[in-house]
């Protein structure tokens, strides 16, 4: 079975430190025993896309080869333990991919193997670099964006993340089954015309979306 994770950092008194790392972390995270994908992410401040970042939040996204390698990450990896002992609250969600399309800047992980999904909470990440020349017009709807996704049925919980502000962005929501995530995808009227313009004028020239059971958290 395919195994991720996500770890939400908050930060209080160390957000220049965490600042940072989103720089001087990308070579070491790379050595990562059992890690087969790892991206450490900025986090938008308020729901959904933001112009603004939060520098009190980052989230950690890893694809692994086991669960054996993954705890040994989280208990003993000295990387690790630099951004537990300045946070002041940490949330690991760990994940099993059951649906996957696109790519991450070439890369495929969270492959799908055998799993078989169960009609339960699951986790949706979205992933998508911009088109530049296609900027304000995104931007300009992110609002509507935004207010369509927080009045739907089911939404638990909902995060911007990214490598880039801007041009490379993602969402990560929680939804109380796939059936409502279905729902606010391609029943809502807001969200199917956004849809459509974002094919129409080929605002993404990236993407990539991912849904995974949530095994526990």
């Amino acid at each position: 079975m395919s195994l991720a994770t996500l770890t939400i950092l908050t930060f209080q008194k160390n957000k220049f430190w965490a600042f940072k790392q989103m720089g001087l972390m990308k070579a070491p995270l790379k050595k990562v025993k059992g890690a087969k994908f790892i991206k450490l992410l900025g986090c938008g401040s308020g729901s959904g896309f933001s112009l603004w970042p939060d520098f009190s939040t980052y989230a950690l996204l890893v694809d692994w080869e086991s669960r054996d390698l993954a705890n040994e990450f989280f208990e003993k990896d000295l990387l690790f333990q630099k951004f537990r002992e300045r946070t002041i609250k940490q949330k690991t969600f760990w994940l099993c991919p059951y649906k996957r399309k696109g790519h991450w800047e070439g890369v495929f992980p969270f492959q799908i193997g055998e799993n078989t999904h169960q009609n339960k909470e699951i986790l949706v990440l979205t992933r998508g670099r911009i088109n530049f020349w296609r900027l304000f017009l995104f931007w300009r709807k992110v609002p509507r964006i935004n207010s369509s996704l927080l009045t739907s049925k089911g939404l638990k919980f909902q995060l911007g993340v990214g490598e880039w502000p801007l041009i490379q962005l993602a969402t990560v929501s929680i939804w109380e089954n796939e059936k409502d995530m279905l729902g606010f995808a391609y029943q809502k009227n807001e969200h199917k015309k956004i849809i459509k313009l974002t094919q129409e004028k080929h605002i993404f020239v990236q993407d990539m979306f991912v849904r995974f059971d949530i095994v526990s958290n």
